[in-house]
């Protein structure tokens, strides 16, 4: 029997950490979408809610740029990884900071504390 929310009655889903399969590396990789979640709500709340907008201004910036392979997740992570104060209740304004911030993470070879230092702003690049 399911819950409202889609998950078994009597077993706890919180405490499982889920995993999903990489068929190019051919193995398997912990994923945590819970604390992606959460923490992408802390975000959105503690700068009055211009996460989210400016995260959809990034990824529709790099589908205008095709030969740009970015997923949308690790735009987010690039996204998320800029200071609260650089967001704005006025999105231009918000997007041209992250993306001056970006700009210097990039420029600076600081973008190792940005998405564990996969190198995902190369998209800026």
């Amino acid at each position: 029997m399911r819950s409202r929310q889609g998950q078994l009655l009597g077993f706890n889903w919180s405490n499982t950490i889920p995993s999903r399969y990489s068929r190019k590396a051919w193995e398997e990789r912990e994923n945590f979408p819970r604390t992606h979640y959460s923490n992408g709500v802390k975000k959105q709340a503690a700068i009055r809610d211009s996460y989210k907008p400016t995260v959809r201004l990034f990824k529709r910036w790099a589908r205008q740029f095709p030969s740009l392979v970015a997923p949308s997740f690790y735009i987010e992570c690039s996204v998320h990884s800029v200071s609260s104060s650089e967001f704005s209740w006025y999105l231009p304004m918000s997007f041209y900071n992250v993306a001056r911030q970006l700009i210097g993470y990039y420029e600076l070879d600081s973008y190792s504390v940005c998405c564990r230092g996969q190198g995902y702003l190369a998209l800026l690049h």
